[in-house]
């Protein structure tokens, strides 16, 4: 009898063994993102000086043109206006792909969220972020404010003049 209650045990725990390793080995070969495949380099914001920033980001060249859509965050839906980037061609490791970038002229200490897209047509756009939730920013307190701020710099300490 004991020798039938060990045998059931250590079957019982291989078999729960078992079990967790392919369920966690099926789980984790899921993407953990859901944007574009032809998104290459995730969105991200350079040169917010004043009412401007720019926003950059990559993708593949299964499409030649693209758009970014904004809006103020709480007052516009992120996708309230629109503005067509400009693309260069570049190569990533023998890898053919455009570098977009986006210039908005924008209101001071506003918050604004956006999206962007592979086409300019409403029939062909591709939502480059899928069904990731939309980037959103603050743009530079305006000048004279007496309203406090912090930023980061990010970058090597000896290109920013630190020891």
């Amino acid at each position: 009898m004991r020798r039938n209650y060990l045998f059931r045990t250590i079957w019982g725990a291989t078999f729960l063994l078992l079990t967790g390793f392919f369920t966690i080995s099926t789980a984790s070969s899921s993407p953990a993102s859901s944007y574009s495949p032809a998104l290459r380099r995730y969105p991200y914001l350079t040169d917010v000086i004043g009412s401007f920033a720019t926003i950059n980001w990559a993708t593949d060249r299964s499409e030649s043109s693209g758009l970014l859509r904004f809006g103020k965050v709480g007052s516009e839906a992120c996708t309230a206006h629109a503005v067509i980037p400009t693309k260069t061609p570049i190569s990533v490791n023998g890898v053919l792909q455009y570098q977009w970038k986006a210039q908005l002229n924008l209101a001071p200490g506003t918050q604004y969220c956006y999206r962007i897209y592979l086409g300019t047509s409403p029939t062909n756009q591709i939502d480059l972020l899928g069904t990731d939730s939309a980037p959103s920013f603050w743009t530079q307190v305006p000048v004279g404010t007496t309203q406090s701020f912090s930023f980061i710099v990010i970058g090597p300490p000896a290109e920013l003049g630190s020891p």
